[in-house]
């Protein structure tokens, strides 16, 4: 066990102290990003329950940040590869940093297990945005408007 990971069990102390404890732990913690840390405290405090050590309730609890991360990724790529697309259609492909926003956030996206559907979706929303801002360069496809 490291020095930074608390080493209360459930049965040793009150929920509520084991959620400060792990609390303090996720904020301590460089790579579990703000948004992420009680999705991370919840897993370390449900392993914990469940009869693990303190080592694998912080592997859980990292896991999980990790996981809910990729997650916001993968519906922000469908997101914003849906107002990609419509921009592109609409102004004839000026919307090419949307684009490559929607097909940087499918690719973080891909890492979440529980959303890789989403994740492709919006990798692909991202590419027929790419690929019309493309054709309009070359004036293949018409513009709304002109």
């Amino acid at each position: 066990m490291t020095e930074q990971e608390p080493s209360a069990r459930l049965s040793d102390t009150s929920l509520e102290a084991a959620r400060g404890q792990w609390t303090a732990w996720s904020v301590s913690q460089p790579d579990i990003p703000k948004r992420q840390r009680k999705r991370a405290v919840d897993a370390a405090l449900g392993a914990l329950r469940a009869g693990a050590t303190s080592d694998q309730a912080a592997a859980a609890g990292r896991v999980a940040a990790r996981e809910g991360y990729a997650a916001y990724y993968a519906r922000a790529s469908v997101v914003v590869g849906a107002i990609s697309l419509l921009i592109s259609i609409a102004t004839g492909g000026i919307s090419l940093l949307f684009g490559g926003a929607t097909i940087f956030a499918g690719y973080q996206g891909l890492k979440a297990t529980s959303r890789h559907k989403e994740a492709i979706v919006g990798l692909v929303l991202g590419g027929l945005s790419v690929l019309l801002f493309i054709a309009h360069l070359f004036r293949l496809v018409p513009t709304i408007g002109r």
